[in-house]
């Protein structure tokens, strides 16, 4: 193909449209000026959608990517512009999601004169040394004509091995300047680069070998499974062995949580039949997941994992995660789809093991589990259980409608009561936890499937980092439901703080003359939006007005006012003194 002269601009759009890039997210500025005046002859193809904010663009794409599982890509302008999506690229970074981070710098000809939002205290132009803690790598782009290249290797980079976000940086004058170029085809790489790279044989053999010896084997999805469209493979291995299988938060839903042999989340808020089989295994396989803190109760022996005496196989993309937190038995560095499916072949000729008495046992936990909260997820009390919004909220929504969670409590309840039965339709932030995460993400994951009903559930104090959001769904015409957690607190922070001190300090919004608990009327900020909105005081309305909510197609705002005080109850423990959790089989250290 002829080389042709090109603007950077019009360089990054023909390319982003080429890779099949459908949306960027973002908020205009002087420093992207001629990447959008590209953009505009082409917006049909590549439309730009103005966030009001940085960083709910960045939790746009995040959420995009978790339900498409298609990169897109966000636009930012000089200094403050970038640095408000910072937060949202280390919560990509954290969960291995991949989106292309385009930001602005100032022109070439003022670096290191400090010129108007210039970051140049220590060297000139100098914003990609900050955002580089925060995705794969950052690529400064210092001529026109070296952007081809840049972009494909962004998009390698971004895709292969473990993903995660990148950014490039382009400063204000090279978005207008021209260069004579060829566009590159979208992703030559993958032709000659397998990114499903294959585990070991004999390794993998060893690790099915002693994964059928033994009397009480698990399987462990994390979030690598998701990533990796593994989910097939990882239910047929469990079929065909008869083993239970468990996951992380940020695997749920790797195994439909009605199917006979999923447990559920494990971790200091999983469930407690989760919990009870981890700590009692004898062997876990655990893909594609690096065992965080909460997930293992901040690693305490005896509230989730009791590693060793417990044996670990551990399969995952990244070398670095095998052995980080807990001693291996056999590490596998593999694609989770690949190796699982290594393994379902190798198990056709495996002789089912007898995991009768395990089943049995892992059975009662979960009739103890289930007969304990049943009580609050059929509670009649005002204000409501949680446990019976998030039952009923089962009741309503289809099998594949679209829930994300957010940071503190709501992350805790939609882990332990909202029962997932599809791959890609529970989402969180991860190992970042950043506030704000789910009532943004919601967007990009409706825009990725219009046709799936897509529902946000936060705390108050997670809405209110981002309640633009529903401006922006409503000039953009994205019908999403918000359901808010209202009690008037940062609710794991006053639980936490109770817990470890014995009183709560600035985590409760209230008016301070009066000491009355406050917050905004979250219906009305949705309507003066242009959205809709409805306050939620009783359980046996909640129903009801979630059904008006999915047959309006419209932004929609449920302002579900639930009990004040507590969080989640924990089945594991965090190292902390000791809570009075559950009673006295639940939530008590048992080390093998």
């Amino acid at each position: 193909m002829p080389k042709r002269k090109m603007t950077g601009g019009e360089i990054v759009t023909e390319y982003l449209i080429k890779e099949g890039v459908p949306y960027i997210f973002g908020v205009p500025g002087h420093g992207n000026m001629g990447f959008l005046n590209a953009v505009r002859a082409h917006s049909d193809k590549l439309k730009p959608i103005l966030t009001r904010h940085e960083q709910i663009a960045a939790f746009m794409a995040d959420g995009f990517y978790r339900v498409a599982h298609q990169p897109v890509a966000t636009f930012s302008s000089c200094g403050p512009g970038s640095i408000n999506i910072l937060i949202g690229l280390a919560e990509a970074m954290s969960n291995s999601v991949p989106f292309l981070a385009l930001t602005g710098n100032v022109p070439t000809s003022q670096f290191g004169a400090g010129a108007l939002q210039e970051t140049f205290f220590h060297q000139g132009g100098d914003f990609p040394q900050a955002i580089r803690g925060f995705c794969k790598r950052s690529f400064p782009v210092p001529r026109v004509d070296r952007l081809p290249n840049i972009l494909g290797n962004a998009f390698r980079v971004m895709l292969s091995g473990r993903p995660g976000p990148v950014n490039i940086d382009v400063p204000y004058d090279l978005w207008m300047e021209t260069a004579e170029v060829d566009i590159p085809e979208p992703r030559e790489w993958s032709k000659s680069v397998s990114t499903r790279i294959p585990g070991n044989p004999e390794a993998l053999k060893k690790a099915l070998d002693l994964l059928v010896s033994v009397e009480k084997p698990l399987l462990l999805a994390g979030g690598g499974v998701i990533l990796s469209e593994a989910w097939d493979e990882l239910k047929v291995l469990a079929e065909t062995l008869g083993i239970p299988a468990y996951t992380t938060l940020m695997g749920k839903g790797a195994i439909s949580e009605d199917h006979r042999l999923a447990l559920g989340v494990a971790g200091t808020f999983g469930t407690y039949t989760a919990n009870e089989a981890a700590r009692s295994s004898d062997v876990i396989l655990a893909v594609g997941c690096r065992f965080s803190d909460i997930h293992a109760s901040s690693w305490t022996p005896g509230y989730t994992y009791n590693i060793p005496p417990t044996k670990l196989i551990q399969i995952d993309i990244d070398p670095a995660e095998i052995g980080r937190n807990y001693p291996v038995e056999i590490g596998i560095v593999a694609d989770a789809k690949t190796a699982l499916g290594q393994l379902v072949e190798m198990a056709k000729s495996i002789r089912k093991p007898n995991l009768s008495k395990w089943i049995s046992e892992v059975e009662k936990a979960r009739k103890e589990w289930e007969a304990w909260i049943k009580p609050k997820c059929e509670s009649n009390g005002v204000p409501i259980a949680v446990q019976r919004q998030l039952t009923d909220m089962r009741d309503v929504l289809p099998d594949d409608a679209v829930v994300t969670g957010d940071a503190g409590n709501a992350a805790a309840w939609v882990g332990q009561y909202w029962k997932t039965l599809q791959p890609k339709t529970h989402h969180q932030p991860g190992g970042n936890s950043s506030m704000g995460f789910g009532p943004a993400a919601i967007l990009g994951c409706k825009l990725a499937d219009p046709k799936r009903i897509c529902v946000s559930v936060s705390g108050d104090g997670a809405f209110m980092m981002n309640p633009q959001v529903v401006a922006t769904a409503v000039e953009n015409d994205i019908p999403c439901i918000w359901i808010i957690h209202n009690n008037f607190t940062l609710g794991a922070i006053s639980w936490l703080q109770d817990a470890v001190y014995d009183g709560e300090i600035a985590a409760y919004f209230k008016i301070h003359k009066t000491g009355e608990r406050w917050n905004p009327d979250f219906a009305k900020l949705a309507q003066a939006c242009g959205g809709l909105g409805e306050k939620v005081t009783k359980p046996g309305d909640f129903k009801g007005a979630l059904e008006k909510a999915i047959e309006s197609n419209r932004p929609y705002v449920l302002d579900v006012m639930i009990e004040p005080e507590g969080g989640c109850p924990t089945t594991a423990g965090w190292q902390m003194p000791p809570l009075p959790i559950l009673g006295p089989s639940f939530g008590k250290p048992k080390v093998r």
